[in-house]
């Protein structure tokens, strides 16, 4: 028996990357350009969508 204590941040962060492992590989994510125009797609589907609804 014994106490544990850890960081619930980085454990957090942990479980997060351990979640999105493979993914850049399956969206054919090659660079931070190819990330970058991914969130610019993203935001601009989300923005229309929102407007759409408004």
């Amino acid at each position: 028996m014994g106490i544990t204590v850890e960081n619930f941040t980085a454990a957090a962060f942990e479980k997060a990357r351990k979640g999105f492992e493979g993914e850049a590989e399956r969206l054919g994510l090659k660079d931070i350009d190819d990330v970058v125009a991914l969130v610019d797609e993203v935001r601009t589907q989300m923005w229309e969508e929102f407007y759409e609804s408004s």
